[in-house]
């Protein structure tokens, strides 16, 4: 692993977080898988004995910044699935009363 591994997760990071802000979703998903790669490139040969310097320290907190991003963007897509699911129903239910 290199620093220019470890300054680029980073700044990846640094994109996916102003994408996940924008809401813009499919751009995220994209640039998802490559931040994936370089985070498994700059901690896979860490052992968890390891004292982290401040900069791993930094793109740990970055990775935890983003996994609770997209952690609440699924539950907030599961509510709006679940309410347009319930709301599929009661349409169901009117037109099945209102014939």
């Amino acid at each position: 692993m290199t620093d220019s591994h470890l300054s680029d997760l980073v700044e990846v990071g640094r994109q996916l977080l102003i994408l996940l802000a924008k809401g813009d979703m499919r751009t995220a998903d994209k640039l998802a898988e490559h931040y994936l790669n370089l985070l498994d490139d700059v901690f896979r040969l860490i052992s968890s004995e390891t004292e982290l310097d401040i900069e791993h320290r930094r793109a740990l907190q970055q990775f935890q910044t983003i996994y609770e991003w997209v952690a609440n963007a699924k539950c907030e897509t599961e509510s709006e699935l679940w309410q347009l699911s319930k709301a599929s129903r009661v349409s169901d239910l009117y037109k099945l009363n209102a014939g």
